[in-house]
């Protein structure tokens, strides 16, 4: 499976998947993406951009979506590395899920997830390629956690 079949399939999935499939889904993606960038934020980011970045995750869900994408246009306002980036681009795309229930938000955070994994293999590496996506353990385990969560139960 090649890079755009595997993004293909990740877009039907989120298209087709229920409300909740999708929450299920972004929770858990923004929880491993959060994982992933952890050692990065605490090298990077100064005590007041955790404390913000800490508050934006820790009221994701209850809060209007305006406040939290403000505090985040001020997390975002310095480049980091690559972990961090795709963390702080799937809040994003969270948010505008959340104020517009567009699928296609849903779908970037699934790409956000890919990006990391791909960037943590390292690119071309061993069988895995953007020519054969599941050639790479890591990358076999989220296409299986993409269909498992997006098809819900």
């Amino acid at each position: 499976m090649d890079y755009f079949q595997f993004e293909a399939r990740i877009k039907r999935l989120a298209f087709a998947a229920s409300e909740g499939a999708r929450f299920r889904f972004a929770q858990d993606t923004l929880l491993l993406l959060h994982r992933a960038a952890a050692e990065a934020l605490a090298r990077e980011f100064t005590k007041e951009r955790r404390g913000l970045l800490t508050a934006i995750l820790a009221n994701i869900n209850v809060q209007a979506t305006s406040e939290p994408k403000a505090n985040l246009e001020q997390v975002s306002a310095v480049e980091f590395r690559p972990y961090v980036t795709d963390l702080l681009s799937a809040v994003g795309n969270w948010l505008d899920y959340r104020a517009t229930r567009n699928p296609e938000f849903i779908f970037r955070i699934a790409v956000d997830m890919v990006n990391m994994l791909d960037y943590h293999i390292g690119g071309d590496s061993g069988k895995y390629s953007t020519d054969n996506m599941l050639g790479a353990k890591a990358m076999r385990e989220e296409y299986h956690r993409q269909g498992h969560f997006l098809r819900g139960p």
